[in-house]
């Protein structure tokens, strides 16, 4: 009789086991597709005013666009690939994969030894970091007074460019100022007149 009713103890826990974890799944699912439907009324908000299109039929929302002739998507991605939580990017290739050029608030070591010095702007330099490798320098010296005030007054910006893609880091949550910083950043650092220098 014991072992009985231990069997039925044990199967009841089981069965409720088993049926608290399907109630999380489905709970899980649902909060699942309503962050993303918000996430599709939100970026669809900041996409329209400027003539973008946001894409949600694959595994994630994709925001696409052209700014200064350049393709764009913004999407969820993993900034610097390694263990670090994907955040909100904008991606786009260039045709040089030599170059190597980053700006960031914390001391990335990418590129290796590429290091530069203070750009003489005490806001700037006292938060930003700015690496580069031969290749990438034309970069630096485009940052000028008010290409290095977007990244003052907007600090949850990064720029990486690497292996010929660059990425531009926004907030989580990006909004249409950070939008607007990002795509008038990359109109001065990579648009047509950078690819004259």
């Amino acid at each position: 009789m014991d072992r009985e009713i231990i069997f039925r103890c044990a199967a009841g826990a089981a069965l409720a086991l088993g049926v608290a974890w399907f109630g999380s799944r489905v709970r899980n699912r649902a909060l699942r597709r309503k962050w993303r439907r918000e996430q599709v009324a939100d970026w669809t908000a900041l996409a329209q005013p400027r003539g973008f299109e946001v894409d949600d039929s694959g595994d994630k929302v994709v925001m696409r666009g052209q700014v200064a002739s350049i393709p764009f998507e913004m999407d969820g991605y993993n900034f610097i690939t390694y263990g670090m939580d994907v955040e909100t990017c904008i991606r786009f290739p260039v045709e040089d994969q030599e170059a190597a050029f980053s700006v960031t608030t914390w001391n990335a070591q990418y590129p290796a030894g590429g290091g530069q010095p203070p750009r003489g702007d005490e806001a700037f330099d006292a938060r930003h970091k700015v690496r580069a490798n031969d290749r990438g320098l034309r970069h630096v010296a485009r940052l000028g007074p008010e290409e290095r005030k977007l990244f003052v007054d907007f600090p949850q910006l990064g720029v990486l460019q690497s292996h010929g893609q660059v990425l531009v880091r926004l907030p989580y949550e990006p909004d249409g100022p950070h939008l607007d910083a990002a795509l008038r950043l990359i109109e001065r650092l990579w648009g047509p007149a950078s690819s004259e220098a």
